[in-house]
């Protein structure tokens, strides 16, 4: 409804709320998920098989690259509050950069993980067993994509910022895309750890 009309007015911090709930909701899926992961590993669920979750060593790497990403978007955000938009632009493309790097890196962890899947679904199939235990590393595989695609969502997101910044739309009081790009990043950063530490103590 038109501002003039009904005299209504947005509160000013709107977005940033409506921001904190949509991470509180992603929150929420990803905590569910890695808690089904946890039930699972200690058999609330049936027969799992008690192989050990082996990670990709290039995970290790992934995880160094988004760690990376957020600091240089934390930089751009320095940035663009004391109205350095040449040098906030330059951190969101090393940014991109280091996110679609981080891609590139998780692509061959996940096949590696879905490859481990299918050998245990495999050698289930041949063995003379009844009923063959469940495999945790189809589950892995599941989180892992999951995380990735919110990536490439969080990707398209930064590719706006990125135009908006090039186009002189941001500056020291008008910096909210690049504050919410910032944030997303920070978030997929806690996930990813979560999940690597989890993987890790209860593989």
């Amino acid at each position: 409804m038109n501002e003039s009309k009904s005299g209504f007015r947005a509160p000013p911090r709107a977005s940033s709320i409506g921001m904190w709930l949509f991470l509180a909701a992603l929150g929420m899926l990803f905590i569910s998920s890695m808690w089904m992961y946890v039930l699972m590993r200690l058999h609330f669920f049936g027969r799992i098989s008690n192989d050990p979750i082996h990670m990709p060593t290039l995970a290790w790497g992934s995880t160094a690259v988004l760690l990376a990403g957020s600091f240089t978007i934390h930089r751009a955000v320095v940035a663009i509050r004391r109205e350095r938009v040449g040098v906030c632009l330059r951190y969101l493309y090393i940014t991109c950069g280091i996110v679609t790097l981080f891609l590139v890196v998780q692509s061959p962890c996940m096949a590696e993980v879905l490859a481990a899947h299918r050998a245990i679904a495999d050698r289930a199939k041949e063995s003379a067993a009844s009923f063959s235990p469940v495999s945790m590393y189809g589950l892995v595989f599941f989180l892992i994509l999951v995380h990735a695609l919110h990536v490439v969502g969080g990707i398209v997101a930064l590719g706006i910022v990125t135009f908006n910044t090039r186009h002189l739309k941001y500056d020291h009081e008008n910096y909210m895309g690049v504050s919410f790009a910032a944030r997303y990043w920070h978030f997929l950063d806690v996930v990813w750890v979560g999940m690597f530490t989890m993987f890790l103590v209860m593989g």
